[in-house]
């Protein structure tokens, strides 16, 4: 078997049968009864299991998108997406880029 370098890998280049695929840098627009019927397939097929469903909220304090698995029963979130502490260490990153002087980060789960 032939061992190859980074750079040999790289220097290879398009194979001639390869087109280059273009980033996509904008979003698709989605609509909102679009993301309510995926939510709703979602938990219909209890892909999380039939205690828990899915929902998407936005945080008040840092307005970020976030997905949460609730325990329907309850009302418990169960996981979070991204979770409160990098929620929390995203805007301490923010006040820091923010003020001049300089802070301490505190990271852990609080």
């Amino acid at each position: 078997m032939e061992k190859l370098t980074v750079e040999a890998i790289q220097n290879r280049g398009p194979r001639p049968s390869q087109t280059p695929v273009e980033a996509v840098h904008e979003p698709l627009p989605i609509h909102n009864s679009e993301l309510v019927q995926a939510v709703r397939a979602v938990n219909a097929a209890e892909l999380f299991g039939d205690r828990s469903e899915i929902t998407f909220v936005i945080d008040r304090r840092t307005q970020t998108a976030l997905v949460r698995i609730v325990d329907k029963e309850s009302g418990e979130v169960v996981r979070q997406f991204p979770p409160e502490y990098l929620l929390a260490l995203s805007e301490q990153l923010k006040g820091l880029m923010e003020s001049s002087d300089s802070a301490e980060l505190r990271f852990g789960r609080s």
